[in-house]
């Protein structure tokens, strides 16, 4: 398996709307690295310069060391597994996972051997006279990744190969890739919207943002150490609460609109955001923590209780997370709200930064 590395890219399109700005990456030899983000952030623009299915404004494109910047996508020799499974519907699963290795004029023998191989590794063997209609939808993404692995290409790019998949079948799905992925060692360089996806496959994230890589770091370094107030909000279900403050005097004290903390970092400026977890967010009586508040939403999700409230005076909306066996709050109800001071985040609010460790 290659490297993948890309240096200073950076994609216009000619409607003039800015794709990538300077994006630096390094995808190292059987790693598998997530690029999360918000639509339009350039994720997909990342995998189609790889390829070669689009050329970089500026910056060069790196595969095994040898600048393929310039190659058509068929000498770069990298396999790309689309959203759409892009299957031939008259074919049978074995024609589908062998006709990219004909059209290179293969031999028969190693045709056949390549795909009875990728056929059992992918648990296809069963199926391979079948046509793709007659496939479950699990089935026809594991024939759309064979057809990518046959060709036992340098890098792998994966552009949400599992969104058309219903729920139960994208984590069956998602486990078998990470199996799959662990077994191959195989470079990979994945596109999703998922965040449990990108949290449960990636060796690492990479948060994007209008073309910008916000941060990059194993998931739960960046999960719970986030750079910036867009990562943290952008990257957890539900999202971090972010209440804006000030900070009083030289004790420490945070003040924001229905809440007091302290002690903020010692090199915080005047105007911050205050972050915290849904998670780590405790409810109680009126008076016993840092905010009083009312309760606005319950939202019942299975195995956790979402609670939205509203700080006293008109204050923040503030998401609190509640295990299943928690005693469910009622629509109105006063609560007091435990913000511990170990579990809080601290952003510059003049341009989102962390604060502190």
């Amino acid at each position: 398996m290659a490297e993948l590395r890309l240096d200073a890219l950076h994609k216009i399109h000619p409607n003039g709307v800015v794709a990538l700005r300077g994006l630096d990456l390094a995808v190292h030899h059987g790693e598998l690295v997530v690029l999360v983000g918000p639509s339009g952030c350039g994720k997909t623009t990342v995998l189609r310069l790889v390829a070669g299915l689009e050329e970089p404004t500026r910056g060069r494109v790196w595969i095994e060391g040898r600048d393929v910047t310039a190659l058509p996508p068929q000498e770069r020799d990298v396999a790309m597994v689309f959203q759409s499974y892009a299957l031939y519907p008259h074919k049978s699963v074995r024609d589908n996972l062998a006709f990219g290795l004909r059209m290179r004029r293969l031999a028969r023998e190693d045709i056949a051997r390549r795909v009875e191989g990728v056929a059992a590794t992918l648990g296809l063997a069963e199926l391979l006279e079948r046509r793709p209609a007659q496939l479950s939808g699990g089935q026809r993404q594991r024939v759309a990744l064979g057809r990518a692995m046959v060709r036992e290409p340098k890098a792998f790019l994966l552009d949400e190969p599992l969104s058309n998949l219903d729920a139960r079948l994208r984590a069956e799905t998602r486990a078998e890739l990470g199996r799959l992925h662990r077994r191959l060692a195989a470079t990979m360089l994945y596109v999703t919207h998922d965040q449990e996806e990108a949290m449960t496959l990636a060796d690492r994230l990479v948060v994007l943002r209008d073309g910008a890589v916000q941060q990059v770091g194993a998931p739960l370094a960046v999960h719970d150490r986030p750079a910036n107030a867009f990562v943290a909000a952008f990257l957890g279900a539900p999202a971090m609460n972010l209440l804006p403050g000030e900070r009083e005097g030289s004790g420490g004290l945070v003040r924001g609109r229905g809440f007091r903390v302290q002690p903020a970092p010692q090199q915080a400026p005047r105007t911050l955001w205050v972050g915290v977890r849904p998670v780590h967010v405790a409810l109680g009586p009126p008076g016993s923590g840092e905010a009083d508040a009312r309760i606005e939403l319950v939202e019942p999700l299975g195995s956790s209780v979402l609670v939205h409230v509203r700080l006293a005076g008109e204050g923040e909306t503030v998401r609190v997370l509640l295990g299943a066996g928690a005693r469910l709050p009622r629509l109105g109800e006063a609560v007091g709200l435990r913000l511990p001071v170990q579990c809080l985040h601290w952003f510059d609010a003049r341009d989102g930064r962390r604060i502190g460790p």
